[in-house]
């Protein structure tokens, strides 16, 4: 019975150290997703085309990248919260913390907090960035429009009249007509 109690705690252990690291992940990529959504405010002010396609490159692997270490959160979570004696699909940081004590504990609800706020920034920066941009077309909307009516034919310097066919007559370049 012993040796299940020192297995068990083992395994609670290892799936407390994967889901740990896996965090760190996570919040290492939010941060850099931070820098590269504020990097965005101001290239979006600068109006840099290529620099903000290289951002976006940049914004949407951070993305991908979130998405997979997402995945995988979930999976560690789950096998941790079995191990504790949680029942849900997806268990929450919070509620795995609640089920562990000391550092763990501490750990856990340090890693919600922060990720809480760094989330809630990139959220607030991306939808600034959304203002920005859709400012931006607008503008460029305007001058297009704006350049687009200013090199329009004007009727003044358009034809109006019509030329009469004088291809049945050969040889002569003026014809008369009086």
């Amino acid at each position: 019975m012993q040796d299940f109690v020192v297995s068990q705690n083992q395994s609670i252990d290892l799936a407390y150290d994967e889901l740990n690291s896996n965090l760190e992940s996570i919040l290492g990529v939010y941060r850099l997703l931070l820098d590269v959504v504020q990097r965005e405010k101001e290239l979006l002010i600068l109006a840099d085309p290529a620099k903000i396609l290289e951002n976006n490159a940049t914004k949407e692997s951070c993305l991908l990248k979130l998405k997979h270490l997402e995945n995988e959160r979930l999976f560690f979570a789950k096998r941790l919260g079995i191990l504790v004696g949680l029942k849900e699909e997806a268990p929450r940081l919070l509620d795995l913390a609640g089920k562990l004590s000391g550092p763990r504990q501490t750990k856990l609800k340090a890693f919600h907090e922060t990720l809480d706020l760094t989330v809630r920034q990139v959220y607030e920066l991306n939808r600034e960035n959304e203002i920005y941009a859709q400012s931006a077309l607008v503008t460029l909307q305007s001058a297009l429009g704006e350049i687009k009516q200013t090199i329009a034919p004007k009727p003044t310097y358009g034809r109006r009249g019509t030329l009469k066919d004088t291809s049945e007559r050969s040889g002569h370049f003026v014809s008369r007509e009086g």
